[in-house]
């Protein structure tokens, strides 16, 4: 009888870790895709004047975006967008919360070290 419950204890956690995986592979799928059609809309958006701000980085041409996102319970996030000196997009991530003040400078210095430590460090364009 005890090794009965044991097995039975056993395979409902087995079922319930599955259950969890699933939810997490289905939020995370989402979250991926949320990202894909962030990225195709700043594609789209590119050839915009005005929207890009120049940067120079180690000697390379570089231009950035700010873009913010409305949240459901957080207020929202500031998104960067940064692409190369052909206008591709090549960095899009999350940069600060809706509490975060956006200041222009410190933006641009922002800016400056996730270039750097972000896209040409792990390049090997810069030692």
């Amino acid at each position: 009888m005890k090794n009965d419950d044991t097995i039975q204890l056993a395979l409902e956690n087995f079922e319930n870790r599955i259950q969890r995986n699933k939810k997490s592979v289905i939020k995370s799928a989402g979250v991926k895709k949320f990202e894909e059609t962030r990225k195709e809309k700043n594609q789209r958006s590119v050839d915009i004047p005005g929207e890009l701000k120049h940067i120079s980085v180690e000697g390379e041409k570089f231009y950035f975006s700010l873009s913010f996102d409305i949240g459901d319970y957080d207020g929202g996030l500031w998104w960067i967008q940064i692409y190369d000196n052909n206008r591709n997009l090549i960095f899009d991530k999350p940069f600060a919360s809706s509490n975060y003040e956006i200041n222009e400078r410190l933006t641009r210095k922002e800016c400056r070290k996730i270039i750097t430590y972000e896209i040409l460090y792990p390049k090997g364009l810069i030692m």
